[in-house]
Formats: structure tokens, C-alpha cells, sequence
């Protein structure tokens, strides 16, 4: 599906939503509450707490530098300054490297590797402005992360929205 209603948001509760897994990858994000399956890596529990996420699975084979691609196509014709909002999950001694793509191209938002205050145990909220894709359609955002070294790499993403920050004033519903 593509969306094409704002402000849209998916906390990953239930399910993936309209997100997809998508070939050219090595593995997929998986949707998950509760902490990864890693010691000393990902999360304990979603952004919110009582809820899920959606993460990097990074034990073996899914390392080193092993990628995986979930998309989602958005509409964006209506909206005069388009911005996605979003938390991100980065703890591990060999964490790699969350990247938002857009249209397949190169990132444009990118965190690499654990660091406290930035990254580390607790979430961390991003936005990421979208406004040089204002009224477009077919507009493919993409989280790609990729593996670190070892197993100690799970990424983890929760609470995604995307609304006009024109219309918005710059506050994203997130739930």
C-alpha cells in the first residue's frame, strides 16, 4: 500500500503495519516485545514500554555487515514539508549502522556504532527532514540497517510518523 494520509504513524504494536520486508537484503527486521534474544545487545521492551518494536537480529548468521531493508511507499503530493519522526534502538559492543534511505538512494539520516548520549541503551528520537520530496508521489522510505561485527549488534526502530510539518508545526503524533 502506499499512505497518503497525514499525520501517519505505526508503533508496531500488532504487527509490521504496511511495512515490508523486501528482497536484495541478507535477512529481515522482525517485529518483537519483551528484549532481543542477545545478551548485552538491543532492547529490554518497545519506546514506550508494554509494547513491541521491530529489530536487527544480529546473532550468527546475520553478521558481520549483514543488511536488511523494511520500506513502505508514501504519497506525499498533498504535503508541502513532509518530515518522519522515529526512535532508534542502539546498544551493543559491536553495534553497526541504521541508515533511512529514500527512493533506494543513499542515507539521508545515518547513526553509526554505540555512543552514550546519542545512541546507547535508552531510545533516542530522530527526525529526519523530507521536505526536498514535497509533492511527490511514489516516495519509498526505507530503514536499512546493517551489522556489526558480532552478535552484539541488534538495532532496533519503534513509534514511526510521518506528517506535514507545515500543517503539524513541527509536532508528530507518536503514540
Amino acid at each position: 500500500g502506499t499512505i497518503n494520509t497525514y499525520p501517519y504513524t505505526e508503533n508496531f504494536d500488532v504487527s509490521l503495519g504496511l511495512w515490508s520486508n523486501v528482497g536484495g537484503d541478507d535477512f529481515d527486521w522482525t517485529q518483537d516485545c519483551c528484549g532481543t534474544l542477545s545478551n548485552g545487545t538491543g532492547p529490554t521492551d518497545d519506546n514506550g514500554g508494554g509494547g513491541s518494536y521491530v529489530y536487527t537480529e544480529a546473532s550468527d548468521p546475520n553478521f558481520p555487515n549483514k543488511s536488511t531493508f523494511l520500506q513502505l511507499t508514501f504519497d506525499f503530493t498533498s504535503v508541502s514539508n513532509p518530515e518522519l519522526a522515529f526512535f532508534y534502538h542502539m546498544f551493543g559492543a559491536a553495534m553497526g549502522t541504521l541508515n533511512v534511505d529514500i527512493n533506494g538512494d543513499n542515507a539521508v539520516w545515518s547513526r553509526s556504532g554505540q555512543q552514550q548520549g546519542a545512541q546507547g541503551d535508552p531510545y533516542t528520537q530522530a527526525i529526519v527532514d523530507l521536505s526536498n520530496y514535497a509533492g511527490l508521489c511514489n516516495v519509498i522510505i526505507r530503514f536499512r540497517g546493517i551489522t556489526g561485527g558480532t552478535w552484539q549488534s541488534d538495532i532496533a526502530f519503534d513509534d514511526v510518523s510521518v506528517y506535514d510539518c507545515a500543517i503539524n508545526a513541527g509536532s508528530a503524533s507518536i503514540s
